[in-house]
């Protein structure tokens, strides 16, 4: 996990770990294979939150140079790596098969 996390952001995601790994252990007890999906889900959910972080200091639409050196405003690309991880989050909880809507009091979670 990066440093630079916040203390709260640090005690949601150990309260996520611990609710990801009593659920996995009460479906498949002693099930290393699981615990390391849950492992993976968790450091989707940290790159999504360095991504949050990022559009919150830089904004939506960032200035980059085109091939001949002039500023051009384009879309944030942390906008589209979000969407990836949580489509990859999204296919964790199901080969765990763990419903989403099961998780829904996890705000960020998903």
């Amino acid at each position: 996990m990066a440093n630079n996390v916040s203390t709260s952001q640090k005690a949601k995601r150990e309260e996520l770990r611990r609710e990801l790994v009593r659920i996995v252990g009460a479906r498949w007890p002693g099930s290393a294979t699981h615990i390391d999906l849950v492992d993976d889900y968790l450091a989707l959910w940290d790159d999504k939150c360095t991504l949050r972080k990022d559009i919150r200091r830089r904004g939506r639409k960032v200035t980059k140079l085109d091939s001949r050196g002039q500023k051009q405003l384009v879309n944030n690309d942390s906008i589209d790596q979000i969407i990836k991880i949580n489509a990859q989050m999204l296919s964790l909880l199901k080969a765990m098969d763990l419903d989403p809507a099961y998780m829904q009091g996890e705000d960020d979670a998903l």
